[in-house]
């Protein structure tokens, strides 16, 4: 008699590369807030509780959670709102536009990835 084997979903490179992205996140918050505890200490703990959340955030998204994928939706849908109102309230201004226009680019093919790649629907089952 063989012994069952676990097969394990493999994870598409996209989750792998956005789990990476967040992991750099979090060490960036972490960081961030590391080097603002003299000064601010409130947002610094702030930082510190982002940090930890983007971690697991990662780790879950590597793994094929639910939530951490409909978080990630959530998260790049409130930029691209907020990317989309500096576009909007600074017409005038050609630096913000192409700012704007720099960040709304990536934002907004993460969430189309997250929600069209039958890898990525198929990893999260």
């Amino acid at each position: 008699m063989k012994p069952r084997i676990k097969s394990r979903k493999k994870t598409p490179l996209g989750i792998m590369v956005l789990s990476i992205l967040m992991w750099t996140n979090a060490i960036y918050a972490l960081l961030l807030g590391l080097f603002l505890m003299l000064d601010q200490f409130f947002f610094s703990i702030f930082l510190f509780c982002i940090g930890i959340f983007f971690i697991f955030v990662g780790l879950y998204l590597w793994r094929g959670r639910r939530w951490a994928r409909t978080f990630l939706i959530l998260y790049n849908t409130f930029f691209i709102i907020i990317y989309t109102l500096i576009i909007a309230f600074y017409l005038s201004n050609i630096k913000a536009i192409i700012g704007g226009l720099f960040l709304l680019f990536p934002a907004s093919i993460i969430v189309i990835y997250l929600l069209i790649s039958k890898n990525v629907k198929n990893h999260f089952r």
